[in-house]
């Protein structure tokens, strides 16, 4: 006979059960666990181990009862809720209930506004949290040293049963039920009345959706202390501004009123003004890149944004994404040149960038002087076209490295020129060699006339001594 302690916390889901001794308890000893357990809320558990085939068999004598599953596994049942064995070390083992939670707990709220949770008239206070568990703590634990306590998962979702044998999914500590069900979701609505207006949408393959006045959300981030989950509609809330006495304005939402928290170079934040006095927790973000969308002649649309006009590339219905590009090509000149060293670098009015960074779909462009905070931001395919900029510099454009190649060359207002079409030459000029020409783009001057810059005639094959000065080549 083993004899072994059952440690059962009133408000935790795990049964303990720690070997103690071989032989059958004295007196003095049952005397001891007797008290031990009736401070902590433990049973005594007697029962009878055979280590040959590590099977359980014997009576208990208090509260549990043992049963053998069809794989053969021993179950313990306790006030109507089943064990399994979780863990075993040589010293003790560990028993789970095979439900998530089965303790029904109330949530109340103290003056400074922090929560406690009430189970079964003992209080507890939020002890630690982590990016996946919460752990709670009697609120007696610094008086009479109660070690009762109980953990929360911080998962998506997790599964409870009724005593009618239905299923409940609880999300952040709020039940839903099943309203229905296809081929491929289930809907979630909330029991309580005030959550009638939310419900919860899962797919088969695990996808979550939150449902609000019949606006889908998603999640698109999640941290130990919130999740955000962003509605698939850019713009769904109609909002009114209003104008204080000092002249500051209030975002009006649902009757709800908003301050502006911070704003950077592309958005705003807007926060409850409730936030102050009662942690309202409440915001919304604007962009502040204004976006028109305009309608062509074939029915297709176009954005709007600051000048330029943007028409949709490509479209994922999976993940509910766009992809738009400018419908023009840039408006800077860019010259492209390689280095000696091999290099390239991008020359755009006078200055000079380096390849900073390479992504998948991007490249960064640098300033080459250090200090200097000028970048640009092209595609990384074969046109590189313009993304952003910022060519703001603080110093004057340097000169064009000595011994550099010319790739190619691009400008604003240039169109095309065929490859090998005679143009208008100076006088006393002759043509270059036919071998190795680029094509190049013919600037035109309010007057219309070509003129032959230091850049066309070094690519058109000129090897004279005012070219190789004007472009600084050996």
């Amino acid at each position: 006979m083993l004899v072994v302690r059952a440690e059962w916390a009133r408000v935790r889901s795990a049964l303990v059960i720690t070997k103690k001794i071989n032989r059958l308890p004295s007196a003095s000893t049952l005397m001891h666990y007797t008290h031990y357990c009736h401070d902590a809320h433990v049973w005594l558990v007697f029962i009878e181990y055979v280590k040959s085939d590590k099977r359980l068999f014997g009576v208990v004598v208090d509260r549990v009862s043992w049963y053998k599953m069809d794989n053969g596994k021993p179950l313990a049942l306790i006030d109507g809720y089943s064990f399994v064995m979780h863990s075993r070390s040589t010293k003790k083992e560990v028993w789970r209930c095979r439900l998530q939670s089965h303790k029904r707990f109330e949530w109340i709220q103290r003056d400074d506004g922090k929560q406690l949770a009430l189970i079964n008239g003992y209080t507890f206070y939020k002890h630690f949290r982590s990016s996946k568990s919460e752990g709670w703590r009697c609120s007696n634990q610094a008086h009479k040293s109660c070690k009762a306590r109980f953990f929360l998962s911080l998962d998506d979702v997790y599964w409870v049963k009724t005593n009618t044998g239905k299923a409940l999914a609880v999300v952040n500590n709020y039940p839903f039920v099943m309203t229905n069900r296809t081929a491929r979701t289930e809907v979630w609505r909330c029991r309580q009345q005030k959550h009638k207006r939310f419900s919860w949408l899962t797919s088969r393959t695990g996808r979550q959706v939150a449902l609000i006045d019949n606006y889908h959300f998603i999640m698109t981030s999640r941290s130990a202390k919130h999740e955000v989950w962003r509605c698939r509609q850019q713009q769904h809330k109609k909002f009114s501004w209003i104008e204080k006495d000092d002249g500051k304005k209030l975002a009006l939402i649902d009757g709800f009123t908003f301050f502006l928290r911070n704003r950077s170079a592309k958005s705003e934040v807007w926060r409850c003004s409730s936030h102050s006095h009662f942690r309202c927790k409440a915001r919304f973000s604007i962009s502040l890149e204004d976006v028109e969308w305009v309608e062509k002649e074939d029915g297709t649309k176009l954005a709007v944004i600051d000048g330029f006009t943007f028409f949709r590339q490509k479209r994922n219905i999976t993940t509910q994404s766009e992809l738009w590009r400018c419908s023009k090509k840039s408006r800077m000149g860019f010259t492209w040149v390689r280095k000696t060293c091999g290099k390239e670098l991008a020359i755009v009015n006078g200055y000079t960038f380096y390849l900073h960074k390479v992504n998948s779909k991007t490249n960064t462009w640098k300033c080459t002087n250090g200090k200097c905070k000028g970048r640009l931001t092209t595609t990384n395919d074969m046109y590189r076209s313009l993304v952003r900029s910022f060519l703001t510099h603080t110093h004057q454009p340097p000169q064009i490295s000595t011994g550099a190649v010319i790739l190619w060359q691009t400008e604003a207002t240039v169109e095309p020129g065929e490859h090998g079409s005679s143009d208008k030459r100076l006088e006393g000029e002759e043509d270059g060699p036919e071998e190795g020409r680029a094509d190049i783009l013919r600037a035109k001057d309010n007057t219309k006339e070509t003129r032959m810059t230091p850049i066309r005639k070094f690519l058109m094959g000129y090897d004279d001594e005012v070219t190789k000065k004007s472009l600084y080549i050996p």
